[in-house]
């Protein structure tokens, strides 16, 4: 965990927390949220991943997705979190966009 200003953590979540609230904060979302956000986890960090290299080549998802061969509405669903990459497709985004 990562401590931040004011007393502030940065839980492997990504969840900013303070400390004397965390517990109380686990016993909110639960197991079953705990399990998901594990689950997702591979799709978000692609997501970010996809949308920093967009943002940073200022270009639009329909080009992002000419330059991989892909459609837009694919593209979207990479940068949503919706859908988790394939290792083809993490392959694919390696080799096209430079993202390890």
């Amino acid at each position: 965990m990562k401590a931040t200003e004011d007393n502030e953590h940065i839980d492997h979540y990504g969840v900013a927390t303070v400390a004397a609230g965390e517990s109380f904060r686990e016993d909110l979302i639960g197991p079953e949220f705990c399990k998901e956000w594990e689950r997702i986890a591979l799709a978000r960090a692609v997501a970010i991943e996809v949308i920093k290299y967009r943002m940073e080549q200022g270009i639009s998802r329909t080009e992002l997705g000419r330059k991989l061969g892909m459609h837009q509405p694919a593209i979207s669903r990479f940068e949503e979190g919706d859908q988790t990459p394939s290792i083809d497709m993490l392959k694919r985004l390696s080799e096209k966009l430079g993202i390890d």
